[in-house]
């Protein structure tokens, strides 16, 4: 069993998530509620793994712990962020099958 936090390694804590990302969110079924976090060093040290999109949040996140990676394993992933809908839910579809096939590797892993 996998417990997922989402955290930003520039966010400010408790700004709201973007309507294209609920959006995105809410045609995969998925309701959301929920406010921006920044990653703590707390944070960092008890995760398993801390996928980033980045090289600049890997750089951060390395800051705090020694676990931290690219989720996806061709390199950086942009952000969406001032473009339309079309760009979140294109993300998105990229990062259920990144989430899916690195779930699938750290299961089969034991990690």
């Amino acid at each position: 069993e996998w417990i997922a936090v989402s955290a930003g390694t520039h966010a400010y804590e408790g700004m709201p998530t973007s309507e294209e990302t609920i959006h995105a969110l809410s045609d995969r079924g998925i309701a959301f509620e929920g406010k921006s976090k920044p990653l703590t060093k707390e944070m960092a040290q008890n995760a398993t793994a801390v996928f980033c999109m980045s090289k600049s949040h890997v750089a951060t996140a390395e800051q705090y712990t020694d676990n931290a990676k690219f989720l996806d394993p061709n390199g950086e992933i942009s952000d969406p962020i001032g473009q339309n809908q079309l760009a979140y839910d294109t993300l998105a579809n990229h990062l259920e099958e990144l989430i899916a096939s690195t779930l699938e590797t750290l299961t089969k892993e034991g990690v």
